[in-house]
């Protein structure tokens, strides 16, 4: 269950009010017949509730702060000296982010989290850096034209795996972002991990590298992305960032596969949501995917969530869908998991 769903009804309700309708705490406490206060109360109850209890470097005031500015209840100077915090603090944004992404699949336009995207920006500025250079000298070696991420870059990935991906749909293939996965082969051909999540991402690049086929050419030849394993505890999945991508159509769907290694069959990880459920849209109009979280579980016989072996397989495949399908589509972009 995730953490919204484990909210108290009344928190989920004040919280839909207050972001689908843009309604003011005064407002919703007229339709309610309760305080104001009483509204606030609930609403930033609700938000520590999609948070870690305990971030150091911040205060609760400083937290009721930022979950006032994402909720829209904040006037034009709190709203400033709000985004100074955030401009400022480390912290701070690392919980507003982690706050945006579980706030995120209730729906309703969430503002800008000052810093968003400058993760994405470096680690794309590198991945060209690293064509530039292989176009240069084809012969260098792999470790030499590594890329390092940042390690603010695996902090917001970290935490943008609590709340990103478990409030999907795993049903059909326009379901949202971070389907539980699902394998033709069926849930007993699948590779279950041995060790717990830390273990199995020690084995795989911390970064990997997503890149468009060889013979891709035009706009199709520019599609990239980066993909940041992670691990909370018994989960584990990837991060997803990229761009270039084309829309998303009826006939232009996007899943995420585990393929190769070992014969063994494709496990499709989840899709690329098209946006018209709770779940933002995973391309936006610039064609640009920010933070998609696709898991690395499967649903066992015993109808049981458990961990996929991903060393068991070597490359991890974004491709094009018209629908379901036993095997990957035609490859947008693929990373490999060998080290």
């Amino acid at each position: 269950m995730s953490r919204l769903e484990e909210l108290h009804p009344d928190q989920q309700a004040v919280l839909r009010l207050l972001l689908k309708r843009r309604m003011a705490y005064a407002d919703l406490a007229d339709v309610l017949g309760i305080p104001a206060d009483q509204v606030r109360e609930r609403a930033l109850d609700a938000v520590d509730g999609l948070a870690p209890d305990e971030v150091d470097g911040l205060e609760m005031d400083d937290r009721d702060r930022i979950a006032e500015y994402l909720l829209g209840q904040q006037q034009a100077s709190d709203r400033r000296a709000t985004r100074g915090l955030l401009d400022d603090s480390a912290p701070a944004r690392t919980w507003a982010r982690q706050v945006s992404a579980g706030l995120r699949p209730i729906g309703g336009e969430l503002p800008a989290i000052p810093g968003d995207g400058e993760d994405v920006r470096e680690a794309f500025e590198a991945l060209d850096a690293r064509r530039t250079a292989e176009g240069r000298d084809v012969k260098r070696s792999r470790l030499g034209m590594s890329l390092v991420v940042s390690a603010t870059a695996l902090l917001v990935a970290v935490l943008v795996l609590w709340a990103v991906g478990v409030f999907d749909d795993d049903s059909a293939p326009t379901a949202s972002t971070g389907t539980t996965a699902s394998s033709t082969a069926g849930a007993s051909d699948v590779p279950f991990a041995s060790g717990d999540a830390a273990t199995v991402l020690q084995a795989i690049p911390a970064q990997i590298n997503f890149t468009a086929p060889s013979g891709a050419t035009g706009s199709a030849a520019k599609t990239k992305g980066v993909g940041l394993p992670t691990a909370e505890g018994e989960e584990a999945g990837i991060v997803f960032q990229g761009e270039g991508f084309r829309p998303m159509t009826e006939k232009r769907l996007y899943a995420v596969w585990l393929t190769g290694g070992e014969g063994r069959q494709p496990v499709r990880l989840g899709w690329f949501s098209s946006g018209d459920g709770e779940s933002p849209a995973t391309i936006d109009k610039d064609g640009k995917v920010e933070n998609a979280w696709f898991p690395f579980t499967v649903q066992g016989e015993d109808g049981q969530t458990a961990l996929i072996d991903v060393t068991r397989f070597d490359t991890i495949v974004v491709s094009e869908e018209t629908g379901e399908s036993a095997t990957p589509g035609k490859t947008v972009v693929s990373g490999s998991l060998k080290k």
